[in-house]
């Protein structure tokens, strides 16, 4: 695939998931809008580990694993035997994820108890029942994750995509219409009702590939190998969505509302991520392995390196505009109806020790699809496992004097930690990668967003002084403005600074407008 094919590919999922994660930031707010509180924290604790399972299964195990299995079927032409594997995988993960969703509902009490220790029996009966809600909309999420994985490997960007779309559509609703009758539990059986729309979004995709569903053969021969490579995988994947389970019982000893803003601040980075960093890696990963399974060592090295050069590109501006502007970013985003100015200096203080790890996480993201990629899955649990070792060791450091900071802040360093350690071992395994090469461009985007986030802060505080933030149409008129005018200033930057990934998209706009009526006089030539 041509560096041109990754790019259209990237935008295609780059749109989808500026829709996805804004709408998914929605749902969010009005959450935080009529619920914030001891009682938004209890949704949020009750979807702790119905969640991370679903970025287990969904985020790593069934895009990471199964798009190499799928890919290679489709460059051997082997169709008939793809669907036999993804019939059988379809059953296994119905039965896995039936199991699953069974002792979440029985264990229910228990998993609250841990979850917020120092709840009263009315909170810690509501987290019981919401989490009961939830937990059956695993296996709807699983069978969403096989097929994305599915069409994903057919090179289908945009069904997938938009499928998460759905999701968030469908849980806006649920809380905005039936908030008031039906109280927080609207928003968990929104949830469930959710995760069933997305897996029947992608379902007419599926079968205008040819898939027919068969029951013949159920223990497909890949089965035992997908088993083998799954469990490094499982493990390690199980390990990163630990942290969640930390972070929501610490915060029980915090001031109420503490969890909800740490959340809140968490999806504000998790969006240029999911934007950006995961737009990119998923239309570069089907390349990448194929690069990799045929030898093709300088290729894939180069799709690394193109990887996080693009990312970077808008990752760094992000870290450094929502260190700059995490006040007013929050205070336009969240303080509305119960969600409070204490809210808001919660988060935003939350957001500005988060952001710095932008980077690390958005690189992550490329060097782990190259293990993947070579079905190398031992690696990244061995890393993981050492970076959970000093985040959570950190979280215990750090809670005491740094409250609600004290948690981002060892997320962020533990980020960096996990970084190194796989630079060092991606170069073991397949050599030298000359990151050096990117240190001219990623040096200059540095300059040019520290440039950006320092103006943006000091004209955000001259427009505090003049306009009236406390007010909502002049706090969103001050963002738009500030955020619009730092844009503008990061892009001219870059173009003076002839940053190579950008400078040949300027030399086509200059090119288009010279040839446009407009620019020449109004005369077409």
């Amino acid at each position: 695939m041509t560096d041109g094919r990754i790019a259209k590919y990237a935008g295609i999922i780059m749109l989808a998931t500026v829709l996805s994660r804004f709408l998914g930031y929605v749902w969010k707010a009005l959450l935080s809008a009529f619920f914030f509180g001891s009682t938004s924290d209890t949704f949020l604790r009750a979807n702790t580990l119905p969640n991370m399972l679903y970025n287990i299964l969904v985020g790593v195990l069934l895009s990471a694993l199964f798009i190499p299995f799928f890919t290679r079927y489709l460059v051997k032409e082997e169709k008939e035997e793809l669907w036999k594997l993804l019939s059988s995988l379809f059953i296994l993960l119905f039965l896995i994820l039936f199991v699953l969703s069974g002792l979440g509902v029985l264990l229910a009490p228990q998993l609250s108890s841990w979850l917020n220790p120092t709840s009263d029996p009315r909170t810690s009966d509501l987290t019981v029942k919401l989490t009961q809600i939830m937990f059956p909309a695993l296996i709807f999420l699983g069978w969403a994750g096989l097929f994305t994985a599915l069409l994903n490997a057919f090179q289908n960007f945009t069904i997938p995509a938009f499928s998460v779309v759905a999701f968030n559509v469908i849980l806006i609703a649920f809380i905005a219409l039936l908030a008031k009758p039906l109280n927080i539990y609207a928003a968990a059986i929104g949830w469930t009702g959710a995760a069933l729309g997305q897996f029947l979004f992608q379902v007419p995709s599926v079968f205008r590939l040819g898939f027919r569903f068969s029951l013949k053969n159920f223990l497909h021969q890949d089965l035992k190998k997908i088993a083998v490579l799954a469990l490094p995988l499982l493990i390690s994947a199980s390990i990163d969505q630990l942290s969640p389970f930390f972070e929501a019982r610490l915060t029980s000893f915090l001031e109420p509302g503490s969890f909800t803003a740490l959340r809140n601040a968490g999806i504000l980075v998790q969006l240029p991520l999911g934007i950006f960093a995961m737009s990119i890696t998923t239309a570069i990963y089907p390349t990448l392995t194929g690069q990799l399974a045929r030898g093709e060592m300088d290729q894939a090295k180069e799709s690394i390196r193109w990887s996080i050069g693009a990312s970077s590109l808008f990752i760094i501006p992000s870290a450094i505009g929502l260190i700059a502007l995490a006040l007013p970013i929050i205070r336009v985003l969240y303080q509305y109806g119960e969600f409070t100015a204490l809210g808001t200096s919660l988060s935003a203080y939350a957001l500005s020790l988060y952001a710095p790890g932008l980077f690390a996480n958005a690189t992550l993201m490329v060097l782990l699809r190259a293990f993947y990629a070579m079905q190398d899955t031992i690696t990244p649990v061995l890393i993981t496992f050492g970076g959970l070792a000093v985040q959570v060791g950190l979280y215990f450091a750090l809670i005491g004097p740094l409250k609600v900071g004290g948690l981002a802040l060892a997320a962020t360093i533990a980020a960096y930690f996990n970084l190194a350690l796989m630079i060092f071992f991606l170069r073991r395994k397949i050599g030298p990668i000359k990151f050096s090469t990117l240190f001219p461009s990623l040096s200059k985007m540095l300059i040019a967003a520290t440039l950006m986030g320092v103006s943006c802060f000091f004209l955000d505080k001259l427009l505090a002084g003049i306009m009236a933030p406390e007010k909502v149409v002049p706090r969103i008129l001050e963002a738009v403005l500030v955020i619009g005018i730092g844009l503008a200033l990061y892009l001219l930057l870059l173009y003076l600074f002839k940053v190579k990934e950008v400078v040949p998209v300027f030399n086509r706009i200059k090119k288009a407008f010279r040839g446009s009526p407009v620019a020449n006089g109004g005369k077409n030539q």
